[in-house]
């Protein structure tokens, strides 16, 4: 294996789960971090004794020319930065969730795909979960019976930022069957977060193909308690409380399974220790099977193909709230038109323009 030359755009919060998922793999070299806030870039610097420090991408990718990249910065941002990083060369990126911005990108993110000049990977780890890999094993496995009905839930969350996460989950749930259509409902209002308009209150529902349906909803009034995933089929059903703990309805009674202490089949082979908090481990396995992909290895559930789908479930969501009607996947030419945060457009129909200044989340 090689060492890769890696750098981080985006020094906030979620960049120390990089760094920190980085230096734990013996093969990656994390030489440079890029801000525009100083005092971000120099804390992110210090801490992880980065060598190399910009407060502009594209000097970085000038200068340093590294391999990998990973994007932790706001989903309007990502996609400048993906095109910047497939001009300069780099082999992967690892880019952080919302993926896209704006039906628009999404036309071209799947050009990039169909191109496969740079591989790319979206954070969507929760598909490394111990408590969701055996919600899908014993739910397809026909536990509950023929699947029916996926839902999931999130406190305070959206279709988007966080809501992506569920969203993944929910066609990972599914054996990623294919959406057929989706509607969405939203009260965005003058909330704002993450550089754009912010639903108080969301809801998605949508079908597979085959006729599974699945709703989805965030915001203050969601599932009762801590369950956040409810897979129903036609004889029971699995509640995903947290993430790692199940319970399960079955024709056998009822039962729980907790998963916080398992660890991973493919973990154990890598002789690791858990780090700390453990529940990383999701990203030390992303990683691996990134790597393993840029060495000739086959693409993981998280590259950049699978994650458009998932991508193009939330847009469509906002799709449907704006027109107020279903909307088909997958997208036409005329649904990838619009270029803005879809959520901006829902909050001028509000009454309350984006470009005002809003509560911060």
């Amino acid at each position: 294996m090689s060492t890769y030359r890696t750098a981080i755009i985006g020094c906030g919060r979620i960049s120390h789960t990089h760094a920190a998922t980085y230096r734990r793999h013996p093969d990656i070299d994390l030489i440079a971090g890029v801000d525009v806030n100083a005092e971000n870039l120099e804390t992110f610097r210090s801490h992880w004794e980065v060598p190399h420090g910009f407060a502009d991408y594209e000097t970085m990718l000038s200068e340093i020319r590294p391999d990998l990249v990973s994007i932790c910065t706001y989903v309007g941002t990502h996609w400048p930065m993906l095109k910047a990083c497939a001009a300069a060369g780099v082999q992967g990126v690892i880019c952080e969730k919302p993926m896209l911005n704006s039906p628009s990108e999404l036309a071209h993110a799947r050009a990039m795909a169909a191109d496969a000049g740079m591989k790319v990977v979206v954070g969507h780890m929760r598909r490394y979960g111990m408590g969701h890999q055996r919600a899908r094993e014993l739910f397809l496995a026909g536990e509950v019976g023929e699947p029916m009905l996926l839902a999931g839930a999130l406190a305070g969350g959206d279709l988007a930022e966080m809501g992506s996460h569920w969203i993944d989950l929910m066609r990972y749930f599914s054996g990623d069957r294919d959406v057929e259509w989706v509607m969405g409902q939203t009260s965005m209002h003058d909330r704002r977060k993450c550089g754009h308009a912010f639903e108080d209150h969301a809801i998605l529902y949508m079908q597979f193909q085959d006729g599974v349906k699945c709703v989805f909803e965030g915001g203050a009034e969601t599932l009762k308690g801590d369950v956040f995933s409810l897979l129903t089929g036609s004889r029971g059903s699995i509640q995903v409380v947290g993430e790692d703990d199940l319970v399960i309805a079955s024709e056998g009674g009822v039962r729980s399974e907790n998963l916080a202490d398992v660890q991973p089949d493919a973990w154990k082979s890598y002789g690791l220790e858990l780090p700390e908090p453990w529940w990383n481990y999701k990203w030390d396995m992303l990683l691996r099977d990134f790597l393993q992909w840029i060495e000739g290895g086959e693409p993981p559930a998280v590259c950049l193909d699978n994650a458009l789908k998932t991508t193009e479930v939330y847009l469509a969501a906002y799709l449907s709230a704006i027109r107020r009607d279903r909307v088909g996947l997958p997208l036409r030419d005329d649904d990838l038109t619009l270029d803005e945060w879809p959520g901006d457009v829902l909050a001028r129909m509000a009454g309350q323009p984006s470009e005002a200044k809003g509560r911060e989340a």
